[in-house]
């Protein structure tokens, strides 16, 4: 394996020590070392308003065009079209995009490196002697339900054997959820594209019905070369030709496979606003227009059509504009995805992670500042830079605390004291060395040093009930072993305080024994806490000892389990000013990344403390 930083040229393009931790600027030219499979949308640096959403009256016009000599089906294709009411323009950055869908030959590489669940049809097609004779097993298991094979498949995939059926090696992927297509745009250092970056990539900036113009006719299947319609059948990536192809020139933008986009959630395409005043303007002239979509914050959005919209002639869904809506977890033949990047080193990477693989212990916790993520990528490509061979990369993402109303900056370094806070979330491909850490998602929070004042009163107050509770306990053992009796349990448990153990309450959380606190005095004691480790496979001892004598980072797994700590001289430092981030070249030692992030408020009124930052060092390990 090789090491990010070996190369010094690489590492001379990691975002660093910066004052506001602002966002990278917008590239302003295409990276030297990504997938020859991305092609740019839009000019690099800039900025396009991009057309979204459609008017009332245009979705009535395209209905009728459509499905003039149909009722039904244009009633239906008014339905579909309800949630692009609301038209306005979207700005969306340049990007990267990739020429065609995924194919299935570069899923496999992922399935195989991954050990992860394969497409269905590699069962189904790809195996079908064991397919046809575990067929009626799975209608056993499931039965009176048309979906069998895929449940039976969903549950026992790794006892079932894939292949890609023949000659379907450069076809779109297909039957992968949206989490699954997250997940392998993440194992590239990529993401999905979001509506309105798939929307720029098919018009170009420019109010387009189609991608390839304004109207649908006859001769548009023979175009893509598909003579009859009902018998289309998919085909490799790149064969829909011109018709299909967008203004930048990404191709099979409608017509093969649904394609996925982010973020997750179904929703009015341009807001709520936009959609409301559209949609009664629309019910006042088509009375059987009465429900609304059933919008949901579980499903997502699928873009362009798929070979489907040709065999059942539904050309409404060859529109830009048109979306379908699927469940995060569903596996349909049809729907595929394409993969999205921008030039900011594991950006996207880390994007695709969180949204996907959040940590449970962040639940409920502040939102990461993707905004202000830094990290360093590496690529290992092949085939003329068409095949990503490895991708390696470490991300850092803070996490907002101090930019709500009525933040306090004091108050939340009282807080980490007594309970340390998450600050930010490490995500890397490779180990590291400091901190010393696997491949994964590591949260990292902060305490500084010393302990509150609360906690060295409650000690006290322990130390004195504890202390008399043994004497009297050892009295009692006295007075029985005297009559020759022995000390009951409940005799015992009567020595208790009789009065509410308050002390207890503030002792809790820092996991003190009461043999320790008996034993020691309370300036051994607040030498060190301690904070629990959570998690299902978490055996014997729960507590991990930290030291307090110095501000220390913890870094914690993200199912819980503390790893280690990295201390700190300083946690407030001041660092070099001048708003965008500078580019570290660190010869003297080319395994480091330094990395600060700030916990500054954002708002204006508190921009004052905005030159102080926490500082940690993540160091890569070289192979």
């Amino acid at each position: 394996m090789h090491s990010l930083v070996s190369n010094p040229a690489l590492f001379a393009s990691a975002l660093a020590l910066c004052s506001s931790f602002a966002a990278a600027p917008l590239d302003a030219q295409t990276p030297a070392n990504i997938p020859s499979f991305l092609l740019r949308v839009g000019k690099a640096g800039t900025v396009t308003p991009v057309p979204m959403g459609i008017t009332a009256e245009h979705a009535r016009k395209v209905a009728a065009l459509l499905f003039a000599r149909n009722e039904e089906r244009r009633i239906r294709a008014l339905k579909n079209m309800q949630s692009e009411l609301g038209p306005t323009k979207v700005p969306v950055k340049s990007f990267f995009l990739g020429q065609f869908p995924v194919t299935n030959e570069q899923y496999l590489r992922y399935v195989k490196a991954r050990k992860t669940r394969f497409p269905f049809h590699w069962w189904r097609e790809g195996k079908p002697d064991s397919f046809n004779e575990l067929r009626p097993v799975a209608h056993k298991q499931f039965p009176k339900n048309r979906h069998a094979a895929i449940e039976y498949w969903s549950l026992n995939w790794k006892d079932l054997p894939y292949a890609i059926p023949t000659g379907q090696e450069k076809q779109p992927v297909r039957f992968i959820s949206f989490l699954e297509s997250m997940r392998y745009a993440a194992w590239i250092g990529m993401r999905l594209p979001n509506e309105p970056e798939w929307t720029f990539a098919a018009n170009g900036g420019l109010k387009k019905e189609y991608v390839f113009g304004e109207t649908w006719s006859d001769n548009i299947p023979e175009s893509v070369g598909i003579k009859i319609p009902q018998r289309a059948a998919m085909r490799p990536v790149g064969t829909m030709g011109l018709p299909a192809r967008g203004p930048f020139g990404h191709d099979d933008l409608f017509g093969q496979v649904w394609e996925l986009v982010i973020p997750m959630g179904y929703a009015p395409q341009t807001g709520v606003d936009l959609f409301e005043a559209q949609v009664r303007k629309l019910r006042r002239k088509e009375a059987r227009i009465k429900d609304s979509p059933n919008f949901s914050d579980r499903h997502v959005i699928a873009k362009g059509g798929s070979i489907y919209s040709f065999i059942y002639e539904n050309w409404v869904e060859m529109r830009i504009n048109c979306r379908a809506k699927v469940w995060e977890y569903d596996v349909i033949d049809g729907v595929g995805f394409r993969v999205a990047k921008t030039a900011r080193p594991a950006y996207d990477m880390t994007y695709a992670r969180m949204r996907v693989d959040r940590p449970t212990v962040l639940l409920g916790a502040q939102e990461p500042m993707l905004d202000r993520q830094v990290g360093i990528e590496r690529y290992e490509l092949e085939s003329e830079g068409q095949v990503v061979k490895s991708y390696n990369a470490v991300s850092f993402v803070p996490l907002d605390h101090l930019s709500a109303k009525g933040a306090d900056k004091n108050k939340f370094l009282a807080k980490s004291q007594a309970t340390p806070q998450e600050v930010g979330v490490i995500i890397s491909t490779e180990p590291l060395e400091s901190p010393s850490v696997g491949p994964g998602i590591h949260v990292v929070y902060m305490r500084p040093a010393g302990v509150p004042r609360a906690l060295v009163d409650a000690l006290k107050k322990a130390k004195k009930a504890l202390t008399a509770q043994a004497k009297a306990k050892a009295k009692k053992e006295a007075a029985a072993k005297k009559a020759g009796k022995k000390l009951t349990e409940e005799d015992a448990e009567d020595e208790k305080d009789k009065e509410p153990e308050r002390w207890r309450k503030v002792l809790r959380p820092f996991g003190y024994s009461d043999k320790e606190v008996l034993e020691k005095t309370v300036t051994e004691l607040t030498r060190y806490v301690y904070v629990l480790h959570h998690g299902k496979d978490i055996k014997g001892d729960r507590r991990f000892k930290v030291d307090t004598s110095r501000n220390i980072y913890l870094i914690r797994e993200a199912d819980g389990r503390w790893l280690t700590t990295i201390p700190s001289a300083k946690f407030c430092t001041k660092s070099r000013s001048g708003g965008e981030p500078t580019v570290l070249d660190n010869a003297a030692n080319p395994k480091q990344l330094d990395i600060a992030f700030s916990v500054a408020a954002t708002r204006k009124d508190q921009l004052k403390t905005s030159g102080k930052h926490w500082r940690f060092t993540i160091s890569i390990v070289r192979k």
